[in-house]
């Protein structure tokens, strides 16, 4: 008798992380030199729906610009420093910084 036990235990095992990951999106963030943001430039997983917020932070001598973005992020304000939405669909979300000028 053949072991089909593995086999049907791995069948199992996809169809549960499937049905798990299957109404998350993903958020990706970028910075331009100048600053950064909070949560940390990178790729973020999501539930579908969830409110999210991200926060645009210059460095030392640059002010924050505006926003670059698409996808649910699209309903952030282009230039304030913080961005709330709810993520419905994969987006893309990047800060733009400034050197200040000298007086």
């Amino acid at each position: 008798m053949k072991n089909y036990f593995i086999p049907l235990l791995l069948i199992v095992f996809v169809i549960t992380i499937s049905g798990c990951i299957a109404n998350n999106v993903n958020l990706q963030i970028m910075a331009s030199s100048g600053g950064t943001t909070e949560p940390e430039p990178g790729v973020y997983y999501h539930e579908e729906g969830e409110e999210l917020t991200v926060v645009a932070v210059p460095e030392e001598g640059y002010e924050f610009q505006e926003w670059e973005k698409l996808g649910s992020s699209e309903d952030c304000v282009l230039n304030e420093t913080v961005c709330k939405f709810n993520i419905t669909e994969n987006s893309f979300i990047a800060a733009h910084f400034i050197e200040k000028e000298t007086e």
